[in-house]
């Protein structure tokens, strides 16, 4: 079963990475009858992997090379958790739970604990964030809006707007709302 374990771990990593870091390539090379060690080894390798990208990420943040922007903590729909009745504006199709619930404390919580890690890991507060399943409904734009942000990102795909969805909508504490071309970044991931 161990070996399944380090096998399945192991076709995760990028070829390069098993081919350049010795301690995978060891792995790598011996296929089979892993040891518990073994397996504690790769988990440290992923541990490394991780932190080197933070710090890439981190130095390309701090020299103004990329912008990275959070989704909420869970990339859960946030406007289900504010008010989870907000499915009837979508869907009239949807049988809600015998016991409807609105926690709108948690969502900002969540709001909170993801700009407080982002922060940890960063340094810094990030300019915008991302809507979690690009879910959007104006009592979540209220919980975004109360953490300061710049902007919010949403998948044009997601929303029905009234104008082009490249204008820029401007809520009345002048965060951002912005709509992403979903239809260009699937020309871009699409394979070839």
């Amino acid at each position: 079963f161990r070996d399944l374990q380090v096998l399945a771990n192991l076709v995760w990593i990028d070829p390069d990475l098993r081919s350049s870091r010795p301690r995978i390539k060891s792995l790598v090379d011996k296929g089979r009858d892993f040891s518990e060690n073994d397996k504690l080894t790769l988990f440290k390798e992923y541990d490394n992997i991780i932190s080197d990208i933070i710090h890439l990420y981190k130095r390309l943040l701090n020299e103004g090379l990329i912008e990275i922007i959070p989704t909420p903590f869970y990339d859960g729909p946030l406007p289900l958790l504010i008010n989870v009745s907000v499915v009837n504006q979508v869907s009239s199709q949807v049988t809600l739970p015998p016991i409807l619930f609105s926690y709108p404390s948690d969502a900002q919580i969540l709001i909170n604990k993801t700009l407080g890690y982002w922060i940890k890991l960063f340094g810094k507060t990030p300019q915008g964030m991302w809507s979690g399943f690009s879910s959007i409904s104006p009592e979540t734009v209220k919980i975004i809006e109360n953490a300061g942000l710049d902007y919010l990102l949403v998948d044009s795909s997601k929303v029905k707007v009234n104008k082009s969805i490249y204008n820029v909508y401007i809520t009345p504490r002048k965060m951002k709302l912005l709509f992403g071309d979903s239809s260009l970044s699937d020309v871009f991931s699409q394979p070839e």
